[in-house]
């Protein structure tokens, strides 16, 4: 196994949410996520050495591979912006202990200034008391077991787009447990192709969320209120740089605020609506 991505961003709490992914090493490599945990680790200077985050309560900072969602939030409120905090993932096998892949080191550089501030004040009130509804993303696995039923090993894929045993993802559940939100949903419009035999009339919507989760492709958003379920087609990120502080330098370190969504309505009869 290998780590596709590793990533920390602010919260809106001024605390830290760390979020990664991984895949199989090779075609050869027959390990799934379940087999792993996934243990997340902090430093303030990395060359010195990284610890375990331990909680208020004692528990450490596990994420099981098996039951996921692969993100955590480190509930540590920074008060000194001068000072990074470094993070990393190991990804321990829990058969053979010795047995790790470690992610690369990430850390969040972009010491908010005051313009940031005043912007993400207001991305947080505007999804927290005027715009949005109550929603679940539910992350969709890019590995793990895969299903017995419409997974192909020579091809390595699926061969069935409609399947009861993992929903369409080609790995066993399909998604990982899913992430409470606040998502303002636009209204609605058609998108019809037409093609030689049928014309396939799909609602598409678009949703505006906070910075985290960070949500990819394929991705599943669930109104809690109607149960509406829609696919991520397109996810694209607001940023705003750092400003510059002289004349002969350039803004930077870009702070991603909010994230604005392209979504597909489910059919109830697709498999979107077994999960």
């Amino acid at each position: 196994m290998k780590f596709v991505y590793t990533e920390v961003i602010k919260t809106l709490s001024n605390t830290f949410y760390i979020q990664w992914d991984v895949i199989r090493a090779n075609i050869m490599d027959t390990d799934v996520t379940g087999d792993y945990n996934f243990v997340v680790y902090r430093s303030f200077d990395p060359i010195t050495g990284f610890e375990e985050i331990i909680d208020d309560n004692g528990i450490p900072a596990v994420i099981d591979g098996g039951a996921g969602p692969f993100v955590y939030e480190h509930k540590y409120e920074q008060l000194d912006f001068n000072i990074d905090i470094f993070y990393k993932v190991v990804g321990v096998s829990k058969s053979d202990p010795t047995t790790f892949f470690t992610s690369e080191i990430v850390f969040v550089n972009d010491g908010l200034d005051g313009v940031q501030r005043v912007i993400k004040h207001g991305e947080e009130v505007l999804h927290n008391f005027y715009t949005g509804e109550k929603c679940h993303v539910l992350k969709r696995k890019v590995s793990g077991e895969v299903c017995p039923r419409c997974w192909s090993k020579e091809r390595q894929q699926r061969v069935y787009s409609q399947c009861d045993e993992c929903n369409g993802t080609g790995y066993i559940v399909g998604y990982y447990n899913p992430i409470v939100v606040q998502i303002s949903i636009g209204a609605t419009y058609k998108q019809s192709d037409n093609k030689p035999t049928m014309s396939d009339g799909r609602t598409q919507q678009e949703g505006r969320m906070s910075n985290y989760p960070i949500v990819k492709n394929g991705d599943l958003i669930v109104a809690v209120d109607t149960d509406r379920r829609f696919v991520v087609v397109r996810a694209s990120t607001t940023k705003i740089p750092m400003l510059s502080t002289s004349k002969v330098s350039l803004s930077k370190q870009n702070y991603v605020l909010s994230q604005i969504l392209s979504l597909q309505e489910m059919d109830p009869t697709d498999n979107e609506y077994r999960v």
